[in-house]
């Protein structure tokens, strides 16, 4: 029921128009498959939806407030990952590589104790390596002031608050910039994409710079 589902700190931003965002029909060709939502259980009513990224066989990269929230109880509990989601039910179809679930979720000290933005983001450990099947992406670490940052970057995931949450979507969008802590670009977003990765290609690999998390 939607009515019990919390959406993620990412809230709509007019900057861009929705139509900006573009269904991924096959969620199944990569880097798209390396796409995952992110469900989890916020208490007995609700239930808290985000996106991540799958880097490497069995780790999540996401946002640190999809899975770990100071005014709600702090880490969420049943944390269910699910690639290259694509509709409401649980066929092949819809969930071509099935469900993954955590065993073990970690993030920043910054984020945990003293909800710094700044820190917000999370690796989810699974308990399967679902990864093999998916791809993954690499993640780049580079000085704010690279050109990457301003450069085509993309991210895809699951936007709930106007879409529905159950269907992946993407986006690109150049002349961002970056700065110590945050990569700050022209994005059309909405709850449910929080823990995107925002991806830059290098060699022709996807390769992400930062994590979906504000708008």
């Amino acid at each position: 029921n939607e009515d019990n589902v919390l959406l993620d700190g990412l809230r709509s931003s007019s900057g861009l128009g929705v139509e900006d965002l573009t269904r991924v029909n096959d969620t199944t060709v990569y880097p798209f498959s390396a796409v995952v939502k992110v469900v989890a259980t916020l208490n007995e009513t609700h239930a808290a939806w985000g996106s991540g990224v799958m880097i490497d066989s069995n780790h999540v990269l996401t946002a640190g407030h999809v899975v770990y929230d100071s005014q709600n109880g702090g880490w969420r509990q049943n944390v269910l990952v699910i690639p290259g989601k694509n509709g409401t039910g649980t066929s092949l179809s819809e969930e071509p590589f099935g469900r993954a679930y955590a065993t073990h979720m970690r993030s920043t000290e910054a984020w945990t104790q003293y909800s710094s933005r700044e820190h917000d983001w999370a690796v989810i450990t699974l308990d399967r390596d679902i990864g093999v099947q998916t791809g993954t992406m690499g993640v780049l670490t580079l000085p704010f002031d690279h050109k990457n940052y301003s450069d085509r970057v993309y991210t895809a995931g699951y936007p709930a608050e106007v879409k529905s949450g159950y269907y992946m979507y993407n986006i690109s969008g150049i002349n961002g910039f970056a700065n110590q802590y945050e990569h700050i670009y022209s994005f059309y977003g909405e709850g449910g994409q929080s823990g995107s990765g925002v991806w830059t290609y290098q060699n022709s690999s996807p390769y992400v710079l930062s994590i979906y998390a504000y708008g």
